[in-house]
């Protein structure tokens, strides 16, 4: 009999070998996928985009465009400005699914950004996949899809977001654990519903413990 462990290594062996056609599936009923893809190409990688050698990894993302030239100095070694012409560059918006070694997967959203505007958030712990066999069926990935889709509306330089859109980028920098500055931080939604709880934990104990004092000391008042 298969180990818990092991049955996930295999969903996400199954998923890796269909990445590429369930996506295709999903991104080619989104009408807004096209223009995207024209402007910055598309990729399903199973392995990974450094030469999906990674087996615990996919990646699944649009990628890097030049958008505009600029002139800008540099020093010589004489100490003299030289000028020169920067290319401007924008990176896509990625979606990555990681395995651990117990066979969990993280799927990790990591917006776009260009040389000169960037996110607050360096990636969204988008969701942590315990049974993987969710992977191997359209709904979780087309959830997922419809995440990236917005980020790339919402956060490059081309999109053009709905309310929607807006909405679910900021429902995720709300609900789910961020990278910021290289340090994860906690879903803000957690912390203020934690420190709610914890309020009205305290007032209601209050209450309860001052109705059994008076009560117990101060019967019939």
């Amino acid at each position: 009999m298969l180990s818990k462990r092991r049955r996930r290594q295999i969903n996400f062996e199954i998923f890796s070998h269909v990445a590429k056609e369930y996506f295709g599936e999903i991104s080619k009923d989104d009408g807004r996928h096209k223009i995207l893809e024209e402007a910055y190409s598309f990729y399903v990688v199973p392995g990974g985009r450094n030469g999906g050698t990674n087996k615990r990894e996919v990646e699944i993302f649009y990628g890097t465009r030049p958008f505009e030239s600029v002139i800008d100095y540099v020093q010589r070694e004489d100490g003299m400005p030289v000028r020169r012409r920067k290319l401007l560059a924008e990176h896509g918006a990625s979606l990555v699914y990681d395995m651990a070694d117990n066979g969990m997967v993280t799927c990790i959203l990591y917006p776009p950004e260009s040389d000169n505007l960037r996110r607050t958030e360096s990636a969204i712990i988008l969701d942590h996949i315990v049974k993987t066999e969710k992977l191997t069926g359209m709904p979780c990935l087309e959830g997922h899809w419809k995440c990236l889709m917005s980020y790339m509306q919402v956060a490059s330089l081309e999109g053009e977001p709905t309310w929607r859109d807006r909405f679910r980028v900021m429902w995720l920098t709300l609900s789910r654990h961020l990278v910021v500055d290289g340090k994860h931080r906690s879903p803000w939604l957690r912390e203020k519903m934690g420190w709610v709880v914890l309020f009205v934990l305290t007032v209601g104990f209050s209450g309860w413990a001052l109705e059994i004092v008076k009560r117990v000391f101060f019967p019939g008042t």
